[in-house]
């Protein structure tokens, strides 16, 4: 991607990172563009999350350059709430504004992920979905130019995550910052990003060398993406080859969580007390 014309904000070179005597990453390039989501692939290990940290200005670098815009907002898989204070107080942390302006920019961001009504609740009372939603809210706050997401629905369950694929494309719709998205998840990727991106380590023993980009996609999928679309099976197969996996394999993985959640939504529906801990 040629930097000046596709207004990137954050540029990646030769990035490596070596953890002791293990290189993790080798020789990293990267662009990403403002309002541009770019998925970042990889097996478990391949140093995504490391990458990510790099990023984030959270793990330093052994050698590269990277440039980063100055406002940036991390989700983690974790909502990383702290239960002692109220879900508004959560929102505001750390934000360089008086307590009232404080809250009234977190009650507007708690709108945003449909949950002003929550602001006075304490962390433990809420549902998965929910406090995934408070840290999202968390990070945009901040109007930041980076986001970087690390598989932030990858402790959620199926319907849950479903439904925070639809929040998550419309709010980086109206934002439109910078984003790194951080997935294991193919059809995540395809349903949220503009560009995928696949990290591969080297296969053991024939280089001391750590992970590099193998592979990068644009996504052509026509809006709104449907995986039934045959440009959406494609690429799908596409990407689980660079990932190594066989898609036979991974629709019958598909196959057991979706009956399992079949079997899941036979059960009735909480009332009273349980009902408020629903997403």
């Amino acid at each position: 991607m040629a930097l000046g014309e596709n207004k990137a904000v954050v540029s990646v070179r030769n990035v490596r990172r070596k953890f002791a005597e293990r290189a993790v990453l080798d020789g990293i390039d990267l662009d990403i563009a403002q309002g541009e989501i770019v998925a970042l692939l990889g097996r478990s290990g391949c140093g995504k999350s490391t990458f990510l940290r790099v990023l984030a200005s959270l793990d330093p670098l052994s050698t590269g350059e990277v440039r980063v815009p100055a406002k940036k907002s991390v989700v983690f898989q974790e909502p990383r709430l702290l239960p002692w204070k109220r879900v508004w107080r959560n929102v505001a942390l750390g934000l360089d504004c008086n307590a009232e302006e404080g809250k009234r920019r977190a009650i507007t961001a708690l709108e945003e992920v449909g949950l002003a009504a929550r602001a006075e609740a304490w962390p433990g009372t809420l549902s998965g979905g929910e406090a995934q939603r408070v840290a999202l809210a968390r990070a945009l706050v901040r109007e930041p130019a980076l986001l970087l997401l690390d598989e932030p629905f990858g402790a959620l369950d199926a319907l849950t995550r479903i439904k925070m694929h639809a929040l998550m494309a419309e709010l980086l719709k109206r934002h439109r910052p910078a984003v790194l998205l951080v997935t294991h998840d193919v059809d995540e990727a395809i349903l949220l990003a503009d560009r995928a991106v696949v990290l591969s380590m080297p296969e053991p023993g024939l280089t001391t060398g750590g992970s590099q980009i193998v592979a990068e996609i644009k996504i052509d999928v026509a809006l709104p993406r449907r995986r039934r679309d045959p440009a959406f099976a494609a690429l799908r197969r596409e990407l689980l080859g660079y990932l190594g996996v066989d898609d036979d394999d991974e629709d019958a993985r598909a196959s057991g969580i979706r009956n399992s959640s079949a079997r899941t939504s036979s059960i009735p529906a909480p009332t009273g007390a349980l009902a408020s801990a629903t997403p």
